[in-house]
């Protein structure tokens, strides 16, 4: 194999790490942007909970609350 060839060779194999290289960046953005959107997701779905739960607990209180001056009116 000539110097020439060699060299050719050489900087072939570059390119290829090169582009592999931004094939991985490139995925590694695609997971990040993935991440990101999951976790809002999950933030939404937690706030949501939360809310529905505290929606429970005051719904339970009007009913206790309403179940006592039912209990008392008849007392």
């Amino acid at each position: 194999m000539t110097p020439q060839a060699i060299l050719l060779d050489l900087e072939n194999r570059l390119a290829n790490k090169e582009n592999k290289k931004l094939l991985l960046q490139e995925k590694h953005a695609k997971l990040e942007l993935k991440k990101s959107k999951l976790e809002e997701a999950l933030k939404k779905e937690k706030t949501q909970r939360m809310k529905a739960k505290e929606a429970r607990c005051a719904a339970q209180e009007k009913f206790e609350q309403a179940r006592l001056k039912s209990n008392i009116g008849k007392s």
